[in-house]
C-alpha cells in the first residue's frame, strides 16, 4: 500500500490541508508544534477511525483532534495506491468516530465499495491498531516502541531471535510492566484532583457572585450623588436667603403703605370706594333742582293764594286762602330744607371719604383726582401684597425642598454606608478568591503531574496490550526469523560493527561484536536505538510480509544518532525497505544525508 494524497477538512490544528507524498521516500519538515505529529495521527485515524478510548481519564483522540475552527468540518479523506488500484478512503468525523467510506477511483470517478471495513483489513494486511503503533507507525524514539515503558516488547522480540524458541515467557515481560503501572500509580495523588474540583467550583460560584449587580462597586456613584444633593441643598439655600431678603424688603414696602396683606388692602380699597360712593350719591341729590323747584313753585302759590280773595273778590273765603297760603309756604319752607339737608349730608360724606383718603394718600388737588390716586395706590398696594403672598408660597416651596433634599441625602448616606459595607465584604470575598486561586493553581500542579503519570501508565498499558497481542502472533511462529532479519539490519545499520542481536534468559539484549557479546546497556544511546529499530523492522516484516507493504512513518526517530549511524540508517532504509517511507522530522540533518547518499526523495513542509 502507497499513500498517494491526503485532505484534511478538519483535524486538530491542521485546517483545509492538502499534501501529496511523492515517490518512495518522503520527508515532513516542520518546526515544533507545526502539525507533524497531528497529521502522523491522522494518518493512523483515517486507517482505524478517530479512536474514543479514554486512558486513565486523559481525552481521547476524537475528543482531543476535534478542529480548533469550524469544528463543524472534522475529517477528511486519503487517497492510496494498492494492488496496481487506487481507492478514496474518506472519514467524516462529526457522524462517528468510526465513520468509514472507501471508494474505488476509476477514470469514470469514485465507485464506492462494499464492505469498505473488510477492505481496510486487506489494506493494512489484517495488522490491528495496537500492532500498528508499534510497529509501523513510529512516534518520538517509536524504533524502541517506548524504551523505557515497553521493554518487555523488545526483550520478548529480541528472546524470540536469540534462544529460537517461539514459546517465550511473556509473564514475566507482563509482570513487569504491571510492577512499573504500580509503582507509578501509587505517585498519583487521587485527592489532587477531587480537591482541584471543589476548589475550582468554589471559585467558579464566587465570580458569579462577584458578577451581580449589588457587589458592583457603587460606592463612586453614591459619592457623586452625595456631593450633587450638597451642591442642591447649598443652591437651594441661596435662592431661599435671597427670597427671604425679597419678602422682608416687600413686606417693609406693604408696611408703610399700612398694610400687613392682601386682605387689609382689599378692606381699604372697599371702605373708601364705599364711602366714596356715599358721597358721590348724596352729591347727585345736592346738586338735583327739583327741591328748589318745588319751594319756589310752592312760594308763588302761597303768594297766589294770599292775593286771591281780592283778585278774585271773595273775601268771604279769605280764611281758606291763607290756610292755604300758610300750606304752601310751609310747603315751600319743607323744599328748601331738604335740599339744605342734602347739601349737608354730601358734604359730610365728603369730608369723611377725604378723611378715609388721607389716611393712605396727601393730595389737596380735586375730590376725583385724589380718588383716583387712591385707586393707583390701592393697585401698587395690591401688587406688592400679592408679591408677598408669592414670595411666602415661595419660601414654603423652598422650606419642602430642603425637607426632601434632608430626606434625600439621609438615604444616599444610609445606601452610601451600605455600599461600603458590602465593598468590605467584597474585598473579604475577594481575599478569599485570591487564596482559592493560589490553592487552585498549586492543585493544578499536581493534577498535571498526575496526567503526565497517566500518560506514563497508558504507555505501560499500550506496552502491556502490545506485548500480550504480538505474544500471541510470535509464539505460533519461529523465533529464528526474528533474530536472523533483524540481526542481518543491525549488520547494516552499524556497517558489520555488530552482527548478531540476543536477549538472555533475563530479558537483557546484548549485541554481537564480534569479540564478544555486549549488553544492550553497555551502548551508546544511538547504538541502542539502532538494536530497537533492527527488532522493529524484524517484527513488521515477520507480521506484514517480507513485501514491506505497508507504509513505514518515523517521527524524530534518529533524533540521537549520530552522523555515521543516521548515513548508515537511512541508506539502508532506502535500498532495503521496500515499503513507502515516510519520514517526519524537525531537524535537516535526515535531507542532507540523503543527498550525500544520493537517495531521492520528496518534501513537504509543515508551517
Amino acid at each position: 500500500m502507497k499513500i498517494i494524497k491526503i485532505h484534511i477538512d478538519g483535524f486538530g490544528r491542521l485546517h483545509g490541508f492538502d499534501i501529496e507524498p511523492d515517490g518512495k521516500l518522503t520527508v515532513f519538515f516542520g518546526h515544533n508544534e507545526a502539525g507533524k505529529t497531528t497529521l502522523h495521527l491522522f494518518i493512523r485515524s483515517m486507517f482505524y477511525g478517530a479512536s474514543t478510548k479514554k486512558r486513565l481519564g486523559l481525552k481521547s483522540v476524537y475528543e482531543r483532534m476535534r478542529p480548533w475552527k469550524n469544528p463543524e468540518e472534522y475529517g477528511g479523506s486519503m487517497e492510496i495506491e494498492f494492488d496496481n488500484a487506487r481507492y478514496l478512503i474518506e472519514r467524516n468525523f462529526n457522524k462517528a468516530p468510526d465513520d468509514l467510506s472507501v471508494s474505488r477511483i476509476t477514470e469514470q470517478g469514485p465507485v464506492p465499495c462494499e464492505e469498505p471495513q473488510q477492505l481496510m483489513d486487506r489494506f493494512l494486511n489484517g495488522l490491528s491498531e495496537t500492532a500498528y503503533v508499534n510497529t509501523v507507525s513510529s512516534g518520538q524514539l517509536g524504533a524502541a516502541t517506548q524504551r523505557d515503558l515497553a521493554a518487555e516488547l523488545r526483550k520478548y522480540a529480541s528472546n524470540v531471535s536469540g534462544t529460537m524458541n517461539p514459546d517465550l515467557d511473556a509473564d514475566r515481560a507482563i509482570e513487569l510492566l504491571q510492577n512499573k503501572k504500580s509503582a507509578l500509580e501509587a505517585q498519583i495523588d487521587e485527592e489532587a484532583a477531587k480537591e482541584h474540583n471543589v476548589v475550582l467550583g468554589e471559585i467558579r460560584r464566587i465570580e458569579q457572585e462577584l458578577s451581580l449587580p449589588e457587589n458592583e462597586n457603587q460606592i463612586p456613584q453614591y459619592k457623586d450623588a452625595v456631593s450633587r444633593i450638597r451642591l442642591e441643598s447649598d443652591q437651594l439655600y441661596e435662592r431661599a436667603l435671597g427670597n427671604q431678603e425679597e419678602l422682608t424688603e416687600t413686606e417693609e414696602k406693604l408696611r408703610e403703605r399700612g398694610f400687613s396683606g392682601m386682605e387689609e388692602v382689599s378692606e381699604a380699597s372697599e371702605s373708601v370706594e364705599n364711602a366714596y360712593a356715599d358721597y358721590m350719591g348724596l352729591q347727585a341729590k345736592a346738586e338735583g333742582k327739583l327741591p328748589l323747584i318745588l319751594a319756589v313753585l310752592f312760594l308763588v302759590g302761597a303768594a297766589g293764594s294770599a292775593a286771591a280773595p281780592w283778585v278774585l273778590q271773595k273775601q268771604d273765603m279769605l280764611l281758606v286762602f291763607v290756610l292755604a297760603a300758610v300750606i304752601l309756604l310751609l310747603a315751600a319752607i319743607a323744599c328748601l330744607r331738604t335740599h339744605s339737608g342734602r347739601k349737608k349730608a354730601a358734604n359730610a360724606a365728603r369730608l369723611g371719604a377725604q378723611e378715609r383718603l388721607s389716611d393712605y394718600i396727601e393730595f389737596d388737588g380735586a375730590d376725583e383726582d385724589r380718588v383716583n390716586l387712591f385707586r393707583v395706590f390701592i393697585e401698587e398696594s395690591r401688587q406688592l401684597a400679592a408679591k408677598v403672598a408669592e414670595l411666602k408660597d415661595r419660601q414654603q416651596q423652598y422650606a419642602a425642598d430642603r425637607e426632601r433634599i434632608n430626606r434625600e441625602y439621609a438615604v444616599c448616606l444610609n445606601d452610601l454606608e451600605t455600599q461600603q459595607q458590602t465593598r468590605e465584604k467584597v474585598e473579604e470575598t475577594l481575599s478569599r478568591l485570591s487564596q482559592l486561586q493560589l490553592r487552585a493553581a498549586s492543585l493544578d500542579k499536581k493534577v498535571r503531574d498526575n496526567n503526565k503519570l497517566r500518560e506514563e501508565i497508558e504507555s505501560v498499558e499500550l506496552a502491556e496490550e502490545t506485548l500480550t497481542d504480538l505474544a500471541s502472533q510470535i509464539r505460533s511462529a519461529a523465533g529464528t526469523y526474528i533474530n536472523s532479519a533483524a540481526s542481518g539490519m543491525l549488520s547494516e545499520f552499524t556497517d558489520g560493527a555488530y552482527n548478531s542481536i540476543n536477549a538472555g534468559v533475563n530479558y537483557d539484549i546484548s549485541l554481537n561484536s564480534g569479540d564478544g557479546m555486549i549488553s544492550v546497556n553497555d551502548l551508546s544511546a544511538g547504538t541502542a536505538d539502532q538494536a530497537y529499530l533492527a527488532i522493529r523492522l524484524a517484527t513488521i516484516r515477520f507480521i506484514a510480509g517480507e513485501d514491506d507493504p505497508l507504509p513505514l512513518i518515523l517521527d524524530d526517530s534518529f533524533n540521537l544518532y549520530d552522523e555515521q549511524r543516521l548515513t548508515s540508517s537511512l541508506k539502508f532504509l532506502s535500498e532495503c525497505y521496500r515499503g513507502q517511507l515516510l519520514i517526519f522530522t524537525c531537524q535537516k540533518r535526515e535531507e542532507s544525508t540523503l543527498e550525500a547518499l544520493g537517495v531521492p526523495y520528496s518534501k513537504a513542509v509543515l508551517t
